[in-house]
């Protein structure tokens, strides 16, 4: 069984998003966001992986608002590394 716990999280991060880029429809947020994606169809994207997605995606959306895009901003480091270090969203 899938733990239930992730449909809140996942939720949140679309809402977190949708605030930023309230112009923005679902569907191209949720497109936008796997476009780190290898796979094209978001019907076989496990929710642990669409997780990672978004938080990448959200991570790019804070950097890009940012008065000095120079350097990565510290929650686009953060993710970042989460990502690297193998975050693994489903052990929350």
């Amino acid at each position: 069984m899938r733990d239930p716990t992730r449909i809140k999280r996942i939720l949140k991060l679309i809402e977190d998003i949708w605030k930023e880029c309230p112009d923005m429809r679902l569907g191209q947020l949720i497109y936008n966001a796997m476009k780190s994606s290898k796979s094209k169809d978001v019907f076989y994207v496990e929710d642990d992986d669409l997780e990672n997605y978004l938080l990448f995606f959200k991570g790019g959306l804070f950097d890009m608002r940012r008065k000095d895009k120079k350097k990565p901003s510290q929650s686009y480091e953060k993710i970042m590394k989460d990502l690297r270090d193998g975050y693994e969203p489903m052990k929350k």
